[in-house]
């Protein structure tokens, strides 16, 4: 694709994005955390209970979004693009397929299995072999692509459902659901919270490549997608999922919480000057042999990259603050960046071009590090960090280290950590 064509169809990407924010993401913070805790004080009939209204609320709300993307794809056309129509309507089925996934990934918390670990990966295999595919026979365009993603989205998408299904039946198969309904408590014990946070954050997120187009045009929402997706590609590899399972069922108990909790720090400090390092060597030289029309976004990709430890530190702090049941401190902090990030956006972008969102990514990310830094400090003093806690090298450490060289170096460990899960 041109950088033009690539613009164009990550504004496509963010327009169902936006669509697909209506159904899934909403309490995907509170109720796996909720989850977890009930299984782990053995309240299962609860948690059953609570799993399936949450799957029925995600899966209508995910047909309500889709076919509301469906519905606006001609009023769309109209405004920007009459080509866009069609493929609106088509990533609807995106959508669906998405928010489906997303109520099924939640069971995942609570079963603590690593079954799915790999449905990205999967997911990005299928569509780059049938991508390589197209261009072969030469019939790449936009509208292929398109296809190709709902496609791999929905072959993973069956085996993500056949997986939920058995891990459903080993969890709360010979458990007796609640009578009474669940998550109307929580809905209105946090909901509030949680739905302005996400109103404010996540919508407005996704909007970002229309301000570029606004203010800079498609082209420029090409070399921003790029760089941003490989910025993302680089976030992935944090085992964030792997902490949001573990900290709920230590949260109770204070000494493990916060030997957990700095251990998970430091670790996520180093780890991300390991991906800097690595993303700078290794992204660069591939860019310009297989995609030299792109070349431009690097300078873009290594200013984004600088922002990785601010990005690990306030995803594992928010994962934290999540499992403390703090969602009035999230929602106050969504408010405020809200409205800073939008005049980030509207002053920077003219005056400097897509740096202006460099700009941003480092004023929200270290704004959310401050911010849940102090709500940590003051509420959870047992959490406070020191700088000692980020360069000591203990005895902790060197068997910390010396377990995962094991690991990484045996994979017959994966096939017998496999064989003893089944």
């Amino acid at each position: 694709l041109s950088v033009y064509h690539y613009g164009f169809y990550q504004l496509i990407l963010s327009a169902a994005a936006i669509a697909g924010s209506i159904s899934s993401g909403i309490f995907d913070d509170i109720i796996p955390n909720e989850l977890v805790r009930q299984t782990a004080q053995g309240e299962t009939s609860r948690a059953k209970r609570l799993s399936l209204e949450n799957f029925a609320l995600i899966a209508v709300l995910g047909f309500a979004a889709g076919a509301l993307l469906f519905g606006a794809a001609d009023a769309v056309a109209v405004w920007y693009d009459s080509d866009i129509g069609g493929y609106l309507r088509l990533m609807s089925a995106l959508v669906v397929i998405n928010a489906l996934r997303s109520a099924v990934n939640l069971l995942f918390r609570v079963t603590l299995t690593f079954a799915t670990f790999g449905a990205g990966a999967l997911q990005e295999a299928i569509r780059l072999v049938a991508l390589a595919a197209l261009w072969q026979a030469g019939h790449l365009g936009l509208g292929e692509v398109l296809m190709v993603s709902v496609a791999a989205s929905a072959a993973v998408l069956i085996y993500v459902l056949v997986v939920g299904l058995g891990e459903y039946r080993r969890a709360f198969g010979a458990v007796r659901a609640l009578s009474e309904p669940v998550l109307k408590g929580i809905v209105i014990r946090y909901g509030r919270w949680a739905i302005t946070r996400y109103g404010f954050s996540k919508i407005f997120k996704q909007m970002d490549t229309w301000f570029v187009r606004v203010f800079l045009g498609t082209e420029a929402v090409g070399l921003y997608g790029l760089a941003v997706n490989l910025l993302t590609l680089a976030q992935s590899l944090f085992p964030m999922r792997m902490f949001a399972n573990l900290i709920p069922w230590e949260v109770d108990n204070e000494r493990r919480m916060a030997f957990l909790y700095r251990r998970a720090v430091k670790y996520i400090v180093w780890f991300s000057l390991a991906v800097i390092a690595a993303g700078l060597a290794v992204v660069p030289p591939l860019i310009v042999a297989f995609l030299p029309k792109y070349r431009p976004a690097l300078p873009l990709f290594a200013a984004l990259l600088i922002t990785l430890p601010l990005y690990g530190v306030y995803k594992l702090q928010k994962t934290t603050l999540v499992a403390l049941r703090e969602q009035k401190a999230l929602t106050v902090r969504v408010l405020t960046e809200t409205l800073v990030t939008a005049a980030v956006w509207a002053v920077t972008l003219p005056l400097i071009g897509l740096y202006g969102m460099v700009v941003e990514f480092f004023v929200t990310y270290g704004g959310r590090v401050i911010f849940f830094s102090y709500i940590l400090n003051r509420r959870h003093p047992h959490l406070r960090l020191k700088t000692s806690h980020f360069f000591g090298v203990d005895g902790e450490d060197r068997a910390f280290f010396a377990r995962a060289c094991r690991e990484l170096i045996n994979p017959m460990r994966w096939l017998e950590s496999i064989r003893v899960r089944r």
